[in-house]
């Protein structure tokens, strides 16, 4: 296999994959009621019956082990900032209930699933909307493709409780990747094909040309706005959501088209632009690992250091998202006239199924 043919190769698979060092200069929304969400973060390895907690506030904290109907198996109490819990099953997921010396509570889990398969797979649960609701543990799921699982992973997955599977990849895209999938899961693939396309990037590639490179999602984020076809598969995406089953939606790498669905979803539920850009970027932590390895791969294919003009657009940017909403901002009526005239969306529909002590207004 020559260099070129190995480069769109390898191109037309980063191409999904997508640092942002800018700043936000969005506001952090004051909540109008208590949520101690914000105050505890769970973590747990793939394959791994440890959870830890570190709270940013030092308290006097209770922790309730929960299992499947939400009734306590198990009582810590610490003082720390950091505890580590042991769990039965490394292969369930667990649910947590903690109090503080106040008494106020709140259900917690595993933000980013411990799944070795798919790193960028995160649970929506426990964000915070403007009117102080909390989205629901364990409902909606971002992810990457998920043709990488393996048995362990798929377990976790059924412990989820998930019952959709939402894959806005295109058909070239799902060749010898089909996604491994727990039993009884189904499967709904909604594509999106947006722009760049390899034979572009691999033009750029060739002639070093870092700012096309860089640039080269502007004109994507734009089109997963106003694009018909991606219009049609995002109406589809909010209105699937309405039966209010509990959903993983996802594209290659789980960054652009499901960043994006991202944006929109969280926007309808009612969180304000801080927290939906922080979801947006919080990816480049996880797929950091993935990006290298491309980096690396590309180098070597030139035996220079040409595969770092890719890094940016192999990340997540707030200039990439920023395009998306800057554009709708300028529509009639803003976000909220995007969901109700262009998208279809009804959005106390989608609070009644996602939000916790939601009721219809």
């Amino acid at each position: 296999m020559n260099n070129y043919v190995k480069t769109v190769f390898f191109v037309s698979i980063v191409l999904c994959l997508v640092s942002c060092q800018a700043s936000n200069p969005t506001k952090q929304t004051t909540f109008i009621r208590p949520n101690i969400q914000q105050y505890v973060s769970v973590t747990r390895t793939p394959a791994s019956n440890i959870v830890t907690f570190t709270f940013l506030r030092r308290d006097n904290w209770r922790i309730y082990t929960l299992n499947e109907n939400a009734k306590v198996i198990d009582l810590t109490t610490t003082t720390a900032s950091v505890v580590n819990i042991r769990v039965k099953d490394a292969t369930i997921r667990y649910y947590f209930r903690v109090v503080n010396s106040r008494n106020e509570s709140a259900i917690v889990a595993e933000t980013v699933l411990p799944i070795k398969g798919q790193p960028n797979f995160r649970d929506l649960g426990g964000l915070v909307t403007t009117e102080g609701y909390s989205l629901k543990w364990g409902r909606l799921f971002r992810a990457g493709a998920l043709h990488n699982l393996n048995a362990a992973d798929r377990a976790y997955m059924k412990s989820t409780g998930i019952e959709i599977d939402i894959d806005f990849r295109t058909n070239n895209e799902l060749i010898n990747t089909y996604d491994s999938l727990p039993i009884g899961v189904k499967y709904i693939n909604y594509p999106i094909s947006t722009p760049p396309n390899p034979t572009s990037v691999n033009k750029w590639l060739l002639a070093k040309d870092a700012i096309a490179l860089d640039t080269m999602f502007i004109p994507l984020y734009r089109s997963l706005v106003d694009d018909e076809s991606c219009k049609l598969q995002y109406t589809r995406f909010l209105q699937q959501l309405k039966t209010g089953k509990a959903t993983v939606y996802h594209c290659s790498a789980g960054k652009d088209r499901t960043g994006f669905a991202t944006v929109i979803l969280l926007s309808a539920l009612g969180v304000d632009r801080h927290t939906i850009i922080s979801n947006y970027l919080e990816t480049n932590q996880y797929i950091s690992a993935v990006a290298n390895s491309y980096v690396e791969n590309i180098d070597k294919q030139y035996k220079d250091r040409r595969g770092e003009l890719l890094r940016r657009s192999l990340m997540v940017n707030y200039e990439y998202i920023k395009t998306s909403l800057n554009t709708i901002d300028k529509m009639p009526g803003g976000m909220a006239g995007y969901l109700k005239d262009v998208l279809k969306v009804d959005v106390e529909i989608l609070k009644v199924e996602y939000l916790d002590d939601y009721k219809k207004k």
